[in-house]
Order: C-alpha cells, then structure tokens, then sequence
C-alpha cells in the first residue's frame, strides 16, 4: 500500500518508483499500476494521482525521460510502455519474451537501453526521438538492471544462468564487444553506479554485496571490496 500524508494512493504493493521532479513522483505498483503523484496537491480530495500506464503484472520498473518528457515502464506482462506526457497518452508500446525491470535513460543523447528477463535475456537500445530499436545483443542471462556509463558503455547485472556482471560496447550504434565478470554465485538482485560513475555495487541472493572499480573493468580486475557476510534479509 503506498499512502501519502495519511491517505491512500494505491491499494497493493510500491515495486518500483522515481521522482519526475522535486514535486512529482512516478510509482509502479503490484497491480500494474503506473501513477504520477503530485507531491503538492490535497490527496484528501482525491487529487493529485493520475494513472499514466497498466500493465497485466507488476510495474517492475518506472523511469522518466526529461528530454523528451516520457514515462517509460516495464512490466511483469513482458513489455515495455512508453507514455508522453505533453499528448498524455501512450505512444509506444514494446513486446518482449520475458518481464522486464532493468530500463536505463541517456537525456543527453535521447536514448533508452533495456533488458529481459529469464526467457528473453536481451539487450536493447533505442532511439528516443524516433522510438526505434537500433541495436540488439543476447546476453544468455537474465538480465537485471542496466545503466549507461561515459564512451558508450553499459553495465549490465545478470540473474539466471550466469549471475555475472556485463560490460557491452557500443560501437557505431551496434552493441558489439561484451566482457564478462564472474560475480556472485546466485542472481543478482540490485546494481548500482556511483554518481562519479567510477564506481558499482551489485547486490546478490548469495548474500554479498560486492564494490567494483568501473575503471579496472577491461583488465578483469576482481572487486575491490568484497563484503561476504552481507545479508540483504
């Protein structure tokens, strides 16, 4: 349940959230359910949330676009939904074979990257200003989360089967040369990227949560900090 100031905004669970603004907040709820609260108006009145997406499944992953002022989502229904705000309706809607919750955003170049799940276990990279796929790369995984780093890399987290972490290049718009880390013996659940982008933290089912220099990535260095007794229960 996700309440706000006393009153209740939505009835299941918060999978996912990120803030649009210091006043707005997108959340992606159990239901499928994806809101955009306005953090300023009286919720006793029932203003204030508009539903911008529905997916038949679990909102895994909401992001906003503030180049090109897009809610973009990913569900437990194996897709990917991209809502304008300026038109306020949904303009795109992208098929998968597997649910999808990792999603990463590049304002700057107006480019969106993804990932699948268990039995799709592909990345995808797209441009935002024509929503189209330019590139494509199975990375035999599931994958977990993704984020953009600086020279047209990415940094991917995996689940089943490999439960590795992935550096893949991005070469003239074609997702070419990808290099492997063996991580953490169990899936990874959580990766993040330090606002410096020289740094990530993976988090895994295997109860570790691991530190990794970004800048050593190429030379296979193993992380720098290994926290082996990390619950995340």
């Amino acid at each position: 349940m996700c309440s706000l100031n006393g009153y209740k905004i939505v009835n299941d669970s918060i999978i996912s959230l990120e803030f649009k603004d210091p006043s707005n907040l997108i959340v992606g709820s159990e239901c499928g359910q994806v809101i955009l609260i306005d953090l300023r108006e009286n919720f006793k009145e029932n203003k204030g949330f508009q539903v911008v997406g529905l997916h038949n499944g679990e909102a895994c992953k909401v992001k906003y676009s503030s180049s090109m002022n897009y809610i973009i989502s990913g569900g437990n229904d194996n897709s990917v939904q991209i809502f304008d705000i300026r038109k306020w309706k949904l303009i795109k809607k992208i098929n998968y074979l597997s649910a999808v919750k990792a999603i990463d955003i590049d304002d700057n170049k107006h480019r969106m990257i993804t990932g699948g799940g268990t039995h799709d276990k592909t990345l995808r990279y797209y441009d935002l200003t024509t929503l189209k796929e330019l590139s494509s790369k199975n990375l035999d995984s599931q994958i977990s989360n993704v984020f953009f780093l600086p020279n047209d890399l990415f940094i991917a987290s995996m689940g089943y089967v490999s439960n590795s972490i992935e550096l893949v290049k991005l070469n003239e718009n074609i997702l070419s040369q990808k290099i492997s880390f063996e991580s953490h013996y169990k899936r990874i659940l959580y990766l993040s990227k330090s606002p410096c982008e020289n740094y990530a933290l993976s988090a895994s089912v295997d109860g570790c949560v691991k530190l990794w220099n970004l800048s050593n990535f190429y030379n296979k260095r193993e992380s720098v900090l290994d926290i082996n007794q990390l619950s995340l229960r």
